[in-house]
Order: structure tokens, then sequence, then C-alpha cells
């Protein structure tokens, strides 16, 4: 049981974020099942997002999974980016948006909520397109949550 994530896009040149698998504490990483799956099987931050796809995720983003992601985001290879990866979350009618600060402790975790756009001309689905995505980023009506590991 559970509620689903859906990967809608990436930003920020997801795919140019090196992941340093060796460096990881696996003995925290591993408490996140999704991340356990991505462990040494991807090698960018923009294959990660596509393999979190139709994952439970969002809805279970306790001390232990995000003890995961903090660890995940610390041996991320800086390169002077700060990739953002785009969900949405069965149920829920926000788009989400994970912003990754790469070595450090810090992540974003943005949501808007698109109750208001969504109709039947525009469903989750097309939230992917790049002109409904690039209007939402732009917006400025996103509620955002920085989160720091200690």
């Amino acid at each position: 049981m559970g509620t689903y994530s859906w990967f809608v896009s990436t930003r920020n040149n997801a795919a140019g974020c090196a992941i340093n698998w060796d460096a990881m504490n696996t003995d925290v990483l591993f408490k996140c099942y999704p991340l356990k799956r991505c462990y040494k099987t991807t090698s960018n931050l923009q294959e990660v997002a596509e393999k979190l796809d139709e994952t439970k995720f969002i809805g279970y983003m306790t001390d232990e999974f995000m003890a995961a992601l903090y660890e995940f985001c610390r041996n991320l290879v800086p390169y002077d980016c700060f990739p953002r990866l785009y969900y949405t979350y069965e149920g829920d009618d926000n788009l989400w948006c994970f912003e990754f600060i790469p070595g450090t402790n810090a992540i974003t975790i943005f949501t808007y909520n698109c109750a208001g756009i969504l109709s039947d001309s525009v469903n989750k689905q097309d939230l992917a397109t790049d002109i409904v995505l690039a209007k939402l980023i732009t917006s400025g009506d996103w509620n955002m949550h920085r989160t720091v590991y200690s």
C-alpha cells in the first residue's frame, strides 16, 4: 500500500551532476528503499530522478528517509549548479521540487499548488511540458522549505 510519486522533469543540468556512490554511508542510505535501488546502478542525478518515477517516496518522508537524502546530497559531486527534480504525488495537487546543493547537507523542497491550473486541458502529465513547467517555475507562488541536516 502507499501513494506513488511521478517524475515530471529536471532542471539545472541534473545529468551533469555525478554521484560518488563509494563515499556514501550505506547504513544510512539504504534506509530509503528508492535510493537503495539506485545504488551503483546510476551515475548521475538525472538517472536517479528517472528511476524514482513511480516509487513511494514523497509520502514517506520520515526522519530516516531525510537522513538518507542528506547522505545522498553530501555525496553529489559539486559542479556549479543546484539541480532540481520535479515530481507529482498521488492524491496531492502539488508539484514538488527538490533542489540539491551538491556536496552539502542542504536540500530545498518547494511545493506549488496546481489545483487552480489543473483542468481537462491541463493535467499532471502536461506539467512536464516546457511551457507549463517554465510558467510554474517563474510564477513565484512556490512554498519553500530549506532543510539542512546537522
